[in-house]
């Protein structure tokens, strides 16, 4: 088995981090429909309700304690309270058969140094103290840092890690994938996991900075002693903004109010044994996504509205695991495609813009249609479609309904390049958070009144009395109301 995963933050969006476990089963339930079986929880222990849903549903767990150990905000604390700290950690999780691996760190300001192998031999061996039966190991950073290591050669840098196998049960590589082989070479009995990896590109050569087009887990699935990867990351989350007005991380499978991007139907196409497709356009003038160049994603769009003459030649994405996949061209015949080689999951194609056309791929195994996907155009919004986690609730304060809203037009089609303000209002229900996955957006997570962002947005509600709840949204320019009705007891 490989383990198909993502690193996720202890970060709920719109409600901070207090822990919801209706909003926790819809995350980790729709990227389970990725054909993902892993999580690393990064850098630290979530909610002990986490694990009780990854035991409920069959997902394994890289369970990790810290980030940094004496440099960072614990810096003061480490060496005082890691026997403690191992304890409680270990002792709470231990019985949950969804972990299966204990991480004791990440990306270690001093890896590779003299000074790192006692505080990890001293964690290792009191994890070992309080379970013996699961490995233990580290997340190690590509070498770039401190000066000593990172000035090395690729070849003296693989001689580090491989004697830091020697003090873990297996490696853990953050965005070292062009290195497996030499780290194989040197550590034939080392098992890897890419603990982090990027969602298109590798590193070239002697930098993991390169952006070479040579996805991650094609290392997964080609290399025998690579037991999985973990993209980073499943979802945003706030903190690590590239720059302002960004409020966080935005290079993720979904945004931090769970709608997914188009890489995760990339992800998909690796992960999933049914059969997936899904064609995307190449936006030639993407809004601001505040990305770090090395973990970007071609700004591809599922929708035609994008700013293109009739006549010019577009590139086109599709990501799919099929075997051949024929292209249509508004309802016309245009080409037909085969999988470049086994282990690639996407093709690059071109066709002249028809701003008239939608775009239809046909999926193929052994010559029968297996699946399909259009993209096309959308007229101006005419209707709300509102979907929900639960339609009952009862007035525990934890449990709650994930709202969905969704701007359609007159053919249902979902209207992402035409946003409008969105006014909630709720009888008998309390908003805990309102969110549109925009990372620009500033407005407070408990305004009922909101802009859509890709025409949509999300919002939590729970139980404020007992009786029928009413949830209405208004949306501008809609002439309609819509509401939805949940049932608290």
């Amino acid at each position: 088995i490989k383990l198909y995963g993502v690193n996720l933050h202890h970060d709920g969006g719109c409600v901070g981090s207090a822990f919801f476990p209706e909003l926790w089963r819809e995350r980790l339930t729709d990227l389970k429909k990725l054909g993902l079986n892993a999580v690393r929880t990064s850098h630290n222990p979530q909610a002990s309700l986490f694990y009780d849903l990854c035991d409920e549903l069959g997902i394994m767990v890289i369970n990790e304690l810290y980030d940094k150990w004496y440099s960072g905000s614990y810096h003061s604390h480490f060496w005082n309270r890691y026997k403690e700290d191992v304890r409680a950690f270990v002792e709470r999780d231990r019985n949950h058969p969804c972990v299966i691996l204990w991480s004791v760190g990440n990306e270690l300001s001093n890896q590779g140094l003299p000074d790192f192998y006692d505080p990890l031999d001293k964690l290792v061996t009191e994890v070992k103290k309080y379970d013996s039966g699961r490995p233990v190991s580290v997340a190690l950073h590509p070498h770039a840092w401190p000066d000593e290591i990172k000035n090395k050669t690729s070849d003296e840098k693989a001689a580090v890690t491989a004697e830091i196998f020697k003090h873990t049960d297996l490696l853990m590589c953050n965005y070292q994938e062009q290195w497996y082989e030499k780290y194989h070479m040197l550590a034939p009995d080392a098992c890897i996991i890419g603990s982090e990896t990027y969602h298109w590109y590798t590193g070239n050569g002697e930098s993991h900075e390169g952006k070479y087009e040579v996805h991650p887990f094609r290392y997964v699935k080609n290399l025998p002693y690579v037991l999985g990867g973990f993209y980073w990351a499943g979802y945003d989350y706030r903190g690590e903004s590239l720059c302002r007005p960004a409020r966080g991380w935005t290079s993720s499978l979904f945004d931090i109010a769970g709608f997914m991007r188009p890489q995760g139907m990339l992800a998909k196409a690796y992960w999933s044994d049914d059969p997936s497709l899904y064609v995307t356009a190449i936006d030639p003038n993407p809004s601001e996504r505040y990305e770090r160049p090395s973990w970007s994603f071609p700004p591809c769009a599922d929708h035609t509205m994008l700013d293109y003459k009739d006549g010019d030649t577009v590139e086109f994405l599709i990501f799919t695991n099929c075997g051949t996949i024929d292209v249509y061209q508004g309802g016309r015949f245009q080409c037909t495609f085969k999988r470049r080689i086994d282990d690639e999951y996407w093709v690059r194609f071109h066709l002249k813009w028809d701003s008239a056309a939608d775009i239809t791929v046909i999926g193929k195994n052994e010559g029968k249609e297996v699946c399909r996907h259009s993209i096309g155009r959308h007229a101006l919004p005419e209707k709300i479609r509102v979907t929900l986690s639960k339609s009952n609730l009862t007035m525990r304060a934890d449990d709650v309904c994930v709202a969905r809203i969704f701007l359609l037009d007159e053919r249902g089609r979902l209207c992402v390049s035409t946003d409008r303000t969105v006014h909630i209002e709720l009888e008998g229900l309390e908003l805990l958070g309102i969110d549109n996955g925009d990372p620009a957006n500033r407005r407070s997570y408990t305004d009922p009144t909101i802009r859509t962002f890709g025409g949509r947005c999300m919002l939590m509600v729970r139980g404020k009395k007992k009786g029928c709840g009413i949830l209405s949204i208004e949306a501008e320019g809609v002439p309609f109301k819509e509401t939805a009705t949940i049932y608290v007891v």
